[in-house]
């Protein structure tokens, strides 16, 4: 007896096995997640160095060049963005999928502390990171701007009131409070 002579002397059992096979491979591919942008957490650090008054040429030179030297020195780094500004300098540095992102965090944390003796010395803090998801980008923005009342009483009515009502959103990935980027007393919150 072969494997294919159950199947050659019961024709009704085949049909109704492979009918079931399709059916199940029918259902199956209807229940398939498809998404434009795959939940995959990409360990991604993002580096923050403020320089106040500083032209985006001398953060370039002064700031990103020695810091981007430490940066490519990480195992796992795979591409490293960075953005020179008036004052600010920002880097993007996306680690291999395998790298794990506090293994990552780590390795950046190293990389600025070897690179501190390099940056400018009169730097009014050191360079700052945080994890971050590419996935998790902002959906909406919102500014909170007034003419009647002081920057101080803006801002804790941004906390008191709109970042708790904001804090209890489902499926929310952050919010953050961006005051430096507005003049007057105002508010951006990112979500």
């Amino acid at each position: 007896m072969n494997l294919s002579e159950p199947f050659i002397h019961k024709p009704v059992m085949t049909a109704v096995l492979t009918l079931s096979v399709i059916l199940f491979g029918i259902l199956a591919y209807f229940q398939l997640p498809v998404n434009d942008l795959p939940a995959v957490d990409y360990p991604v650090i993002q580096v923050t160095v403020g320089y106040p008054g500083a032209s985006p040429d001398t953060i370039a030179n002064n700031i990103a060049t020695p810091l981007e030297r430490q940066f490519m020195q990480i195992n796992g780094l795979e591409i490293v963005t960075s953005k020179s500004g008036q004052g600010v300098a920002t880097f993007t540095l996306q680690f291999a999928l395998e790298k794990n992102i506090d293994a990552a965090a780590t390795d950046v944390q190293t990389a600025i502390s070897q690179a501190i003796g390099s940056l400018p010395a009169d730097l009014p803090s050191p360079p700052t990171y945080s994890k971050s998801n590419p996935n998790d980008q902002p959906i909406m923005y919102i500014a909170l701007t007034s003419d009647s009342v002081t920057p101080g009483q803006l801002y804790d009515y941004a906390s008191t009131q709109v970042g708790q009502r904001l804090s209890i959103l489902p499926r929310r990935s952050g919010s953050k409070r961006d005051p430096r980027r507005c003049g007057r007393a105002a508010l951006r919150w990112t979500i």
